[in-house]
């Protein structure tokens, strides 16, 4: 089996959790690592139940950005991208921000005309503990197929 460098490699383990696999390319050794995690802060747990009971748009925004976010607890997401997703209206997506922001479960950045989503790591985190204080360095960006679709990925280059 040929190693290929930009390919991400993973293992189901015994419980069915899917690990990271690194793979040595000088020798072949292979080595499985934890699989990915999301760690919720029991102290503040009760305010994601409370933002599911009181606002579950707010709520599903929240676990969006849990669910795509880096391992620095950011991600940058369109509007767009976030309204093709959820099938609802900007407004509807603003107002669930704007709640989350309001109850201290995100911070907004900005890069450009672009914004950050910073979760607040004292809710979630998804490394160990030590590496809290990493958080909002590097973000992911989740694009939708509509922001992408005015450039073919698949034409070969020249």
């Amino acid at each position: 089996m040929a190693i290929h460098e930009n390919i991400s490699y993973k293992k189901i383990d015994e419980h069915g959790n899917h690990c990271p696999v690194s793979i040595n390319k000088d020798t072949g050794d292979i080595k499985i690592r934890k699989p990915n995690f999301f760690a919720f802060t029991k102290s503040n747990f009760p305010l994601i139940t409370k933002l599911a009971r009181d606002n579950p748009m707010a709520a599903s925004v929240f676990l969006f950005l849990v669910e795509n976010m880096d391992n620095t607890n950011a991600l940058i997401a369109s509007y767009d991208a976030m309204q093709e997703h959820f099938g609802k209206s900007r407004k509807t997506v603003y107002n669930a921000i704007k709640y989350l922001k309001g109850n201290g479960c995100i911070e907004i950045l900005k890069s450009g005309n672009m914004n950050v989503y910073c979760i607040n790591a004292q809710i979630v985190w998804n490394q160990s503990q030590e590496k809290i204080h990493y958080a909002k360095f590097n973000a992911t960006v989740y694009v939708s197929k509509k922001e992408q679709a005015k450039y073919d990925l698949t034409k070969k280059m020249k």
